[in-house]
């Protein structure tokens, strides 16, 4: 029987937990002070407390660092201008699954966090 599925998996890793990132690369004070902002901002948006629009934009995954790095720029470059209808910053966030580059073998998450 011919196999149909998982035709083009390389290799299976088990993939770290959030909280062994984060005791590896933990945030500094002004990353977790910009998490706490962020999440009450959206979380005003949300309930209706805040007139503002909120819109999530970003890759459902990174594959490729370079890539990523590219298009975090581009869009840090389309933000809004007037700081009255923003907050006027992105939430930084970790890959929800990060990968193994399997170039270099060297975890694609670690790479980003450490380049944030």
């Amino acid at each position: 029987m011919r196999q149909t599925s998982d035709i083009n998996v390389l290799d299976t890793r088990v993939l770290p937990r959030p909280m062994d990132l984060l005791a590896e690369i933990p945030p500094t004070g002004e990353q977790s002070d910009l998490i706490s902002r962020a999440r009450q901002e959206i979380h005003r948006i949300i309930f209706g407390n805040d007139r503002r629009l909120l819109i999530i934009v970003g890759p459902c995954s990174i594959h490729d660092v370079e890539s990523g790095r590219e298009y975090a720029q581009r869009l840090a470059g389309n933000r809004a201008p007037d700081p009255g209808n923003t907050s006027g910053h992105g939430t930084p966030v970790l890959l929800k699954t990060p990968r193994q580059d399997l170039r270099n073998n060297q975890p694609i998450f670690r790479e980003l966090t450490l380049n944030r």
